[in-house]
């Protein structure tokens, strides 16, 4: 896993790194499962994007939460959020298998 966790932060720029230690703990929080939680991720996930848009991962992180929601049965304006964020991603970053599985996921 730290072999994985290298290799992820050297595909960012150093001066992504804020938006990677946000984006870390919204996965952590994307993994509790919870309503709460996956308030807490999508709010950190954006503001992932929020310091460097064009970084892939926070929008499939983004799109996962959206997703949740909708298995949930939170709220169906959830489906297009969570298409946006998720088609954002590949575009944003084709080769990384995360933005694959949030769109495959949507």
């Amino acid at each position: 896993m730290e072999r994985a966790e290298q290799e992820r932060a050297r595909r960012k720029p150093p001066e992504s790194l804020d938006a990677w230690e946000t984006y870390q703990k919204g996965i952590s929080h994307l993994h509790k499962r919870t309503v709460e939680d996956m308030a807490t991720a999508r709010d950190l996930f954006q503001r992932s994007i929020a310091i460097d848009p064009q970084f892939a991962l926070a929008h499939a992180g983004k799109a996962r939460t959206y997703y949740f929601n909708l298995l949930m049965g939170i709220t169906q304006e959830d489906a297009q959020e969570a298409a946006n964020a998720a088609h954002m991603a590949v575009e944003l970053d084709p080769n990384e298998p995360e933005t694959h599985l949030a769109l495959g996921t949507v």
